[in-house]
């Protein structure tokens, strides 16, 4: 089984977790978590409360498609829209691929251990967002 959504706006990678002094506490920021809650409403509006057996063994795979920098020049326009120029800015791949599978912990999967295989890669494109396809590979590993 495979199953693909789309998370409009431009990616973001998870925030470092934060630490409260008085309370010895760590948390994560509200824009991470905002964004966290993003990506779960768009998985939930694409496939309902589809969540994948417990038994399952799951592969990840993101996309992340940044905008284009206003300053870029048609050329650099062309080359970043056919992915020969690639971004080599924020957010980092690790933490694009960190707050998807955060996002979708408890909602797609019941612990984001069933995950046993990932993949992300970024991308200039004219629109900015992620494209995540998951797969069971249960049975061909």
């Amino acid at each position: 089984m495979e199953i693909t959504f789309t998370v409009p706006g431009e990616p973001r990678g998870k925030g470092r977790p934060r630490f409260n002094r008085e309370t010895g506490n760590t948390f994560t920021d509200s824009e991470t978590r905002d964004y966290e809650k993003k990506i779960a409403a768009y998985y939930r509006k694409a496939h309902g409360a589809f969540r994948w057996p417990e038994t399952a063994f799951i592969s990840v795979d993101v996309t992340a498609y940044l905008p284009i920098p206003k300053s870029a020049t048609k050329a650099q326009r062309a080359g970043m829209e056919e992915k020969r120029i690639l971004p080599s800015r924020k957010p980092d791949v690790d933490n694009i691929e960190k707050a998807v599978l955060d996002a979708l912990n408890g909602v797609a999967y019941k612990d984001d251990a069933r995950v046993c295989r990932t993949s992300c890669a970024k991308f200039y494109g004219a629109e900015p967002r992620l494209e995540i396809t998951m797969k069971d590979v249960t049975q061909n590993g």
